[in-house]
């Protein structure tokens, strides 16, 4: 299974995609870019238009990562490092705004 993931991806990046640092909320495979629009190529989910490249919107994906991880996570020990995970984009969003 993992080399369907890995095809498919080298599949979107030939296509002239670009590859995000974030990743499918649905099946944890990297999310890509082409033409202003995200897109799953492992699952297919659309994402919409690219997200901002600026360090606000990089810590926003990071947030909706986290929060995906948060519905599915099981051990209580992983659901508090990601929440202090959380705890701390947050801070610095805080601080962001403050400046």
């Amino acid at each position: 299974m993992p080399e369907k993931k890995i095809d498919k991806a080298v599949e979107a990046l030939f296509s002239g995609a670009r590859m995000l640092s974030i990743h499918c909320a649905e099946c944890r495979g990297p999310l890509f870019e082409k033409d202003g629009k995200v897109f799953c190529p492992t699952c297919g989910v659309r994402g919409g238009e690219a997200p901002d490249e600026g360090l606000e919107g990089t810590l926003r994906r990071k947030l909706e990562e986290l929060k995906a991880r948060l519905e599915t996570e099981k051990d209580h020990e992983q659901l508090m490092r990601t929440l202090k995970e959380i705890d701390a984009l947050v801070e610095v969003l805080r601080k962001l705004r403050s400046t």
